[in-house]
């Protein structure tokens, strides 16, 4: 019987290894094993159990040769003697994994190997990685390899989701956005492209009802860290240049490189497929949708759901009520603006609001109305608390007049373009002592007068000589003045409404603007009446009655313009009283 020679003691074997070209990672076990037991779940519970009854011979053999091909193989000897199964074979076995280098060339053993799925694969590195044939290659040994592999921060779901949208050839690892690449020799090499992740998260059609733009709303992750890139509004025509970039500042960082740039902006690109599709409206008034005919306001559409809409601030308050109400109720309580002022006034503001919403039936037919009403009187005669009582059909339009003689041409234009067949309120138009403002502001009504008298705007044209979007009125305005402006042909462009000074009834005026709830919805009703009868194309009726209403206006010999504009102003009286 041989004698049993004790083994040595750990402190001889490292003095015997320290020089052995393997292992250079300088920890000690202990830390080794505490990294190796903090990031992986499988390792603690493996240690845990070979310290206390020892492993079974295939699992020993799986934490082994991933400790020693990783370089650590005084650590797989550590781990091997912490069980009482260690033995002078397993010693041998080890040395022999230090020798020859066993399992080297098959890499590190896979996290797949242990048991783990990818869920938790991905709980622990954050991110799945595969080879070409899609296996997953994930090790726990990248978390104390000596080349130093990153963690992968954590990612969520939801951002997972979107980089299974990336095509094959692009992975995200190692804290990068990368190109998937195979050397010749079959070896995985990937290029880095970013440290971030974005994608198309939205694919928006803004539609102004003259021509579209397209938007594209992108979200993005620091990928090092998670942290969140805020969504940003692109415009397609940007996209391509990636300037875009600098609205989330410094941090998302593209490698320098040949292409490198363009292949990030195709990779973000290549999202696309999992964006929602939306569509934005930039104006009032009536579109085509697939339901039929539906009347845009600033919070939606007046009957169809589901309908964005987005306006200059100033016409933010373009709300419409979801339903009618008591429709009876509510056209009793439009009807008392008539008494608020003498009729003379009162019907030419009441058939102007219900006139505003036919301007795309008109234009159908050929006979879009070209004028708007010119209410004039001294200051105090209350001409804007009255105007925006009546604007109140449209929504809550009791404050601030939603455009005045203060305003640009440019943003007055517009603002007209933009309120198609609804009623905007352009106010205080004054003399003024300063001649400069002025001229300034004869300008600017002379320049709306033939707007919406001629139905036109200004044309202008590109550096490159082609022509610009022009943005003719397609709706109905009011516009205050302290005066009348002279000049023949302008002015018979507008319809002159005259506001005395005590006209107005200041007791029945505050009671309706109590009730301008009702008003709206009183609009509601007759919108969605009105949208059955656009449906339904009776045209020929409504031509019958323009024709002849200015036939009975030109026994009163007055200009062509005016005869055309009371049978205008009639059939809006017309219609709205004639709705079930």
């Amino acid at each position: 019987m041989g004698v049993l020679m004790p083994a040595a003691p750990n402190w001889m074997l490292k003095r015997m290894s320290k020089n052995n070209p393997v292992r250079n990672a300088n920890q000690s076990d202990s830390s080794l094993f505490n990294k190796l037991g903090e990031h992986c779940a499988r390792f603690a519970e493996a240690l845990e159990k070979q310290r206390s009854v020892g492993l079974d011979e295939e699992s020993w053999f799986r934490w082994v040769a991933l400790l020693a091909n990783a370089g650590f193989q005084d650590e797989a000897l550590e781990f091997s003697r912490a069980s009482s199964k260690h033995d002078e074979r397993s010693e041998q076995r080890i040395h022999q994994m230090r020798a020859t280098g066993e399992d080297a060339n098959s890499g590190p053993t896979r996290c797949t190997t242990f048991g783990c799925d990818a869920k938790q694969i991905q709980q622990c590195c954050g991110a799945i990685r595969k080879n070409v044939n899609g296996e997953i290659i994930n090790s726990p040994a990248s978390f104390v390899s000596n080349r130093s592999v990153k963690r992968f921060t954590q990612l969520s779901a939801k951002i997972m989701e979107k980089v299974n949208l990336l095509p094959e050839r692009y992975v995200v690892q190692e804290n990068n956005l990368s190109l998937f690449y195979v050397d010749k020799s079959g070896n995985r090499d990937d290029i880095p492209l970013a440290n971030f992740f974005a994608w198309i998260n939205k694919n928006t059609k803004k539609d102004d009802g003259a021509e579209s733009q397209r938007f594209y709303e992108i979200e993005g992750v620091i990928l090092s860290s998670g942290k969140k890139l805020p969504p940003i509004l692109v415009a397609a025509s940007e996209f391509e240049n990636m300037k875009w970039l600098a609205l989330w500042g410094p941090e998302p960082n593209i490698l320098p490189g040949p292409k490198v740039r363009d292949t990030v902006r195709h990779a973000i690109q290549s999202t696309a497929k999992g964006a929602t599709e939306e569509r934005i409206f930039a104006h009032l008034g009536w579109v085509k949708l697939d339901e039929g005919w539906k009347y845009l306001h600033a919070g939606g559409a007046v009957g169809a759901s589901n309908v964005k809409v987005e306006l200059d601030p100033r016409l933010k308050n373009y709300v419409l009520p979801e339903l009618s109400g008591d429709k009876t109720e509510a056209m009793k309580a439009s009807l008392k603006l008539l008494d608020i002022a003498p009729k003379r006034t009162t019907l030419a503001l009441w058939g102007l609001v219900f006139l505003s919403p036919l301007c795309e039936w008109l234009r159908q037919v050929h006979l879009e109305p070209k004028f708007l009403i010119w209410l004039h009187g001294y200051t105090g005669s209350r001409k804007t608390t009255l105007s925006k009582l009546y604007l109140s059909h449209f929504g809550n339009l009791l404050e601030h007049p939603p455009a005045s003689f203060k305003d640009t041409i440019n943003s007055m234009e517009k603002r007209t373009f933009a309120t198609k067949d609804s009623l905007l309120l352009i106010d205080d138009y004054h003399p003024t002592g300063s001649p400069k403002e002025a001229k300034a502001m004869e300008q600017l009504a002379q320049q709306l007068l033939r707007a919406y008298g001629d139905r036109i705007g200004r044309g202008r044209m590109r550096q490159d000589t082609t022509l610009r979007q022009d943005f003719p009125p397609r709706g109905m305005a009011i516009i205050t003045a302290e005066d009348v402006l002279d000049g023949g042909s302008s002015v018979a462009r507008l319809f002159p409404v005259q506001l005395g000074p005590t006209d107005v009834d200041l007791g029945k005026l505050t009671e309706a603007q109590h009730q301008t709830q009702k008003l709206s919805q009183a609009m509601v009703g007759y919108l969605e009446w009105l949208g059955q009868a656009m449906a339904e194309g009776n045209d020929r009726r409504l031509t019958e009655i323009f024709s002849e209403k200015r036939n009975e206006a030109s026994r009163l010999a007055v200009h062509g313009r005016l005869m055309e504009a009371a049978a205008w102003l009639y059939l809006g009286l017309f219609l709205d009283l004639s709705t079930p």
